[in-house]
């Protein structure tokens, strides 16, 4: 087995014969811990470590790799030799010409025969081939006096067109240019009592509502006259013509009328002649036929607060409390900014609307009986409507528990 192992390990193996080292136990036990370094000091290089081969006796090492046979290097190309350049040979000179001799160069020709001379004289010249014209056919050259002509023509008519339309674009009426012009021609057949021209210019839902004798016997037949005559577009296709009415012995009075423009031209809103059915339509109680009647009025002429009113009045009766309430704040609205036939009468009805769908309809009491005595200060009022609101302030009163103004409320409808 000796034989097997490593010369280093078989010096190592103890020996039969030989006695291992005897242990004392008054010995002290060395320390075999590792000597601290200094913490100052620098720490040294690491070692590398090596790695041991060993082998067996008798084993064959590995073979060592074979490195591949290196190609020789190329030998260097050799330049090649430049050839070498051949002398020029000489030019034989010329021998010298003698006095008088023409150079042989310029003589070449010159020693032809007559004869020949003559016939190329005598030859039939031929004619010279056509020049080639660059430029357009002589096709083209015909037509082209008629081509410039008719683009001539067409620039013309262009031209022409451009100059109509600037024209046209520059005087095209406005409409707030025609709109007193329209108002005055009205009038005007007014004035001159021609009432078929005049209904000639209503607008087209004016003349449905209406007929020829209708419209004639709702005109003045007396003498009238305007003056200040003025308008403003107040919506989109909708105007509003002032002027001042000059009536002999009577003061002057600002009137005025609704323009409507359709069709390209202002024609005159007038609603007239539905008044009557519609205060007909309230008086018999026909509730529904008044609202169908105001609303075609509405139709006819929207900036009129006066068909707003009557449709206020008309749908309340009819029990419809929200467009009623509607029709009341738009006929307000409307009172305050745009001229109305309305006065104080029919602002007192839309308010006395409001007020009974506050307190019946909505249930807001308290602001039913603010409108109510508001209304109470009206001037002008008559007794009947006075002795109604003061009932209906002093019901409202009870209901807020205001005994003693609702006392109060009592005894002034009693006087009323």
């Amino acid at each position: 087995m000796e034989r097997f192992l490593p010369k280093t390990i078989i010096s190592r193996i103890p020996k039969k014969d030989d006695k291992g080292p005897v242990k004392r136990d008054d010995e002290p036990v060395p320390d075999m811990r590792a000597p601290e370094k200094p913490a100052d000091q620098p720490p040294g290089p690491e070692r590398k470590k090596e790695r041991v081969h060993m082998r067996l006796e008798g084993e064959t090492p590995p073979p060592k790799p074979v490195e591949p046979p290196k190609e020789p290097a190329k030998p260097a190309a050799k330049s090649e030799p430049k050839p070498e350049a051949k002398p020029e040979k000489a030019k034989a000179a010329e021998p010298p010409r003698k006095p008088g001799e023409l150079d042989p160069r310029l003589a070449k020709g010159f020693d032809r025969p007559e004869k020949e001379k003559e016939k190329e004289r005598d030859k039939p010249h031929a004619a010279p081939p056509p020049k080639k014209v660059e430029g357009p056919s002589q096709t083209f050259i015909q037509r082209r006096p008629k081509a410039v002509a008719s683009t001539v023509l067409a620039l013309g008519l262009l031209a022409l067109g451009g100059t109509l339309f600037l024209y046209k674009s520059r005087h095209k009426a406005n409409p707030g240019d025609t709109l007193l012009a329209a108002a005055g021609d009205y009038l005007l057949a007014l004035k001159q009592k021609e009432f078929d021209k005049a209904y000639g210019m209503l607008s087209a839902d004016s003349k449905r509502s209406a007929t020829p004798a209708a419209f004639r016997a709702l005109q003045d037949e007396g003498f009238w006259s305007l003056d200040d005559l003025g308008g403003e577009i107040v919506a989109p296709g909708w105007a509003l013509v002032r002027y001042k009415l000059l009536v002999p012995n009577q003061p002057v009075e600002s009137d005025w009328l609704v323009m409507h423009f359709e069709d390209g031209r202002w024609t005159r809103a007038y609603w007239w002649p539905l008044m009557e059915g519609i205060e007909g339509a309230l008086s018999r109680g026909e509730h529904a036929a008044a609202a169908r009647l105001t609303k075609e009025a509405l139709a006819i002429d929207p900036l009129d607060p006066m068909p707003s009113a009557y449709y206020c009045e008309a749908a309340w009766m009819a029990g419809d409390a929200s467009a009623a309430l509607e029709s009341c704040e738009k006929t307000l609205k409307q009172a305050e900014t745009l001229p109305s036939r309305l006065g104080n009468d029919g602002i007192f009805r839309a308010r006395h609307v409001i007020a009974d769908v506050y307190r019946h309809t909505l249930k807001k009491t308290a602001e039913a009986a603010d409108l109510y005595g508001q209304l109470l200060k009206y001037p002008r009022i008559e007794p009947v409507q006075a002795c109604d609101l003061g009932l209906a302030k002093a019901e409202a009163d009870l209901e807020l528990g205001r005994q003693d103004a609702a006392l109060e409320d009592f005894k002034q409808a009693q006087a009323a």
